[in-house]
């Protein structure tokens, strides 16, 4: 039997739920804890990592990838910011 492979939203989706589970949101002393862990994975979802050539490739041709343009001496060529959605 193999096992499904998780995408990140999965991986957000299971840490919601022990959120849930951990920080019942009906106790006001969580709602602090509820709204910091929240803004991190909103974030997460919202972030980008480098990618450089060879691995660049694999995501060139997304429509959300930003080329590094004039960063080839610090970066390598076809260097390239990839939501991290795309990469985990």
């Amino acid at each position: 039997m193999s096992k499904k492979k998780l995408t990140l939203d999965d991986a957000v989706t299971i840490i919601y739920g022990m959120l849930n589970e951990k920080f019942p949101s009906d106790n006001e002393e969580n709602l602090q804890v509820r709204a910091h862990i929240s803004t991190v994975l909103a974030n997460t979802l919202q972030g980008y990592v480098l990618c450089e050539f060879p691995e660049s490739q694999s995501w060139m041709h997304l429509d959300d990838a930003i080329f590094c343009a004039g960063s080839e001496g610090k970066t390598g060529s076809s260097a390239y910011f990839v939501p991290i959605k795309h990469v985990v």
